[in-house]
């Protein structure tokens, strides 16, 4: 979807859609009210904000009628985005204090990972690039190093709370000096360290989601969402850049750089 028009009218049409059922839901399950008004790039529809203040309210358990609220109503609406796979990588969840708000530039560090990553760039500006995956080499993270911890989930996952949690979406995961308590392997490419940590047969991944990336979406017409924004004088406006990197990209490209990542720390 590169015409702005075209952009601008679906932004407004999903806002119309999903408003009325993000307002009744908020009401009802969420610990405090949710801005719906104010335009927002990182969260460019009502049942994303939702989605981001659900995980946090179930992190902080703030709220004991959430968690039934969401296993029906919010994972309805999640099933519409990420994958389909019925076999899920079950997630544990952790703190969010480390992280203030959102992570809006998460999708610009995430194209420069993969850029690094297919490029053999020798100064990228991630240093350490990690990938988490399954027992079988299935790639189900890739963490970006940053200020702080965050990664893009690249297969669906569920809580505890039997919630789904689409590939596309960004986690907070545990500091790089953790070692996530997994078994790592190591590879140097040029002047980037590459780790791969992997997660034995059974166990949880921890992690904390935050939000949908543009990329947990299957229709190019809802990536596209992600590139609007307002000129501060109230006018909606779209960002071709952030558009090119929406709808350019897929959650396969960053899988294939995953498996990059995997084959260099020679994991069998």
């Amino acid at each position: 979807m590169s015409n702005f028009k075209d952009v601008l009218e679906h932004y407004q049409a999903k806002h119309d859609r999903e408003i009325e059922l993000a307002e009744e839901f908020a009401k009802r399950a969420l610990h405090q009210s949710v801005e719906f008004t104010r335009v927002d790039p990182a969260l460019p529809s009502p049942m994303y904000r939702v989605f981001a203040q659900a995980t946090k309210d179930l992190i902080r358990e703030k709220t004991s009628k959430l968690g039934g609220c969401m296993s029906s109503e919010l994972s309805d609406y999640l099933q519409d985005y990420g994958d389909s796979s019925s076999k899920k990588q079950l997630i544990k969840k952790i703190s969010t204090r480390h992280i203030k708000g959102s992570c809006p530039n998460a999708e610009d560090e995430f194209i420069k990972v993969y850029t690094q990553i297919q490029n053999g760039d020798e100064d990228g500006e991630h240093p350490i690039v990690s990938v988490i995956h399954q027992e079988d080499g299935t790639p189900v993270a890739l963490r970006k190093y940053y200020d702080v911890s965050t990664a893009l989930l690249l297969e669906g996952c569920q809580d505890e709370h039997g919630i789904p949690i689409p590939a596309g979406s960004i986690v907070q995961v545990p500091e790089l000096n953790q070692e996530l308590e997994l078994s790592g392997k190591s590879g140097k490419f040029l002047s980037t360290l590459y780790k791969s940590f992997k997660i034995p047969y059974g166990e949880v991944f921890m992690c904390s989601p935050l939000r949908l990336s543009p990329w947990a979406s299957r229709e190019s017409a809802d990536r596209a969402v992600f590139a609007v924004d307002d000129d501060n004088m109230g006018a909606l406006t779209v960002s071709h850049k952030r558009l090119r990197h929406c709808c350019d990209y897929t959650i396969s490209d960053f899988r294939d750089v995953a498996k990059q990542v995997i084959q260099l720390c020679q994991v069998s």
